[in-house]
This record gives C-alpha cells, structure tokens and sequence, in this order.
C-alpha cells in the first residue's frame, strides 16, 4: 500500500504568508490533479503554539494553532478519509519532520497510523523541499519506507540560492527516490 503526503499547504507558506516560500502556490493544481492515484492521503500542518521557540532565533512567527495562517490554502484539495497530522506543536523544541521533532525526543502519531494501513512506501510532494520535506523523507528512510520525492511538486525556501538542489542531492544520496508527478506509476 501507498500513501502520498502532502506537507505543509498552509496560507503562511504561500506568496504573502508569514514565511511565504517563493512560488508555493504554483504546486497547488499538480497536487490536486494526483491526490486520487494513493491508496491513502495524508496531509500535514505546522501548528504551532503562539510563543514557539522557533520564532525567536530562526523563522518569524508563523503557523500559530488556529490562525488563517495555519490554515491549508484554499484552493487545495482535500481528499476524503484522508488524515491530518500536527507537527511543532511543542513550545521550546520545532519539528521539520513529520515523524519527529528535530531532537528526536517525540514523534507523531504518523508512523503508528502507517503501520494500522499497512502502508510501506510514501510519496511527499509541499513545502518547502528544503527543510520539511526533506526531513520528512529521510525520516522515513531510516523508518523502514520505499521513499519517493515528486521534486517538481515541491518548492524550496531557498536561504541559499542552489538550497533546492542541494536538498535534492543529499536526498538522492540517503536512498530517496526523486522524481516528476508525470512518472508516478503506482500499478
């Protein structure tokens, strides 16, 4: 079984958001013109608390729980009997990955929810290529996943400018699949 997840759509990271990532709602019609093919979908959210430790020393304020900003861009599809997972929820600790928070002392309730439908090979498509995506995939390596990236449904945050193609690179090298949506062949 496959699932794809789609991370983190949420009005922030689009043009205009807190944190917006360049171009992030260029991916929104190619998402939604695939989220059909998996046998299961599943979508994250950055939710975070209103003081995050992350606002501080790293990102402006962003994703705050219950905020527009938190909030999955519009446009974007929503699958039926799909799940939502929550991540950097905790105040003093920010969490990339969807599997865990970036120490490593908490986890997500993803791994356990994968396991209850027998999934064994995941796709990430959403932002930003370079950080939670990336993060996410190679969480799942290290889990035990057949792992693919859809690169061209992913934008980057690009803090340096080769960020995006760098993020690739170090993906490909850790046994990640990289590829275009017009080559998922499921069947």
């Amino acid at each position: 079984m496959n699932a794809l997840i789609i991370i983190d759509m949420q009005n922030d990271f689009m043009p205009n958001g807190a944190l917006a990532v360049k171009d992030g709602d260029s991916i929104i019609d190619g998402i939604n013109s695939i989220v059909e093919k998996f046998d299961y979908c599943i979508y994250t959210k950055d939710w975070h608390p209103k003081s995050h430790s992350s606002f501080i020393d790293k990102w402006p304020p962003h994703c705050i729980q219950y905020s527009f900003g938190a909030e999955f861009v519009k446009n974007l599809k929503i699958r039926e009997n799909s799940s939502i997972i929550y991540k950097g929820t905790l105040l003093d600790i920010d969490s990339y990955s969807c599997f865990f928070d970036n120490e490593n002392k908490h986890h997500t309730p993803l791994n356990g929810l994968l396991h209850d439908y027998n999934i064994d090979t995941l796709y990430f498509c959403g932002v930003a290529t370079d950080y939670c995506v990336k993060f996410s995939a190679f969480d799942s390596v290290s889990l035990g996943y057949n792992t693919y990236v859809i690169a061209d449904l992913t934008k980057a945050v690009n803090v340096n400018p080769d960020d995006y193609v760098k993020s690739l690179n170090e993906m490909k090298n850790n046994n990640i699949t990289i590829i275009n949506h017009d080559k998922i062949n499921l069947r």
